[in-house]
């Protein structure tokens, strides 16, 4: 029956000369509109993307982490060109938390993970699922063409689009 529905919500994509992007809007739940979701419809952006700078220290990037909305469990790090230098996650702040407490104290530049993995806006959410999926990881930065981060990408938020 979904096959059914599928395939008659294509043919009237068709028929009004929809966008892809309009054909997601109006048929989201479905396997066609999940396979062309792009980061750029389920990503956190704004207020709810933490970013700080190289130069901060620790404690201070898990109080923009933890005090985001939406609390992703990451903070992207910008250089002084604004572009993406580096990401530290919750999973991070664990492995350094086993040696001990004292790197709280260092700049995050020193315990961040640098060239992290990233995805570009406008790419397919499903891309985005693989990366995290390969790799790992539950947090990706979505970056715009000059690599500034524009927002971030959590694996629930992808569970919660149908992956």
């Amino acid at each position: 029956m979904l096959v059914l529905g599928d395939a008659l919500a294509l043919t009237v994509f068709k028929k009004r000369n929809l966008s892809k992007e309009e054909y997601v809007f109006y048929h989201p739940g479905g396997d066609i509109g999940r396979n062309l979701l792009t980061v750029d419809a389920i990503m956190r952006k704004d207020r709810e993307n933490p970013v700080t700078n190289e130069d901060t220290i620790v404690t201070d990037a898990l109080k923009i982490m933890t005090s985001t909305k939406g609390k992703p469990g990451a903070v992207s790090i910008i250089d002084l060109n604004k572009t993406l230098a580096g990401f530290f996650t919750d999973g991070d702040l664990r492995r350094h938390l086993h040696k001990g407490t004292s790197f709280l104290k260092y700049s995050i530049k020193d315990v961040m993970t640098k060239k992290p993995k990233s995805i570009k806006t406008g790419c397919l959410a499903s891309e985005a699922y693989k990366i995290l999926r390969e790799n790992k990881i539950d947090q990706l930065p979505v970056v715009d063409d000059n690599n500034t981060p524009i927002g971030i990408i959590d694996v629930q938020d992808l569970l919660d689009a149908g992956y």
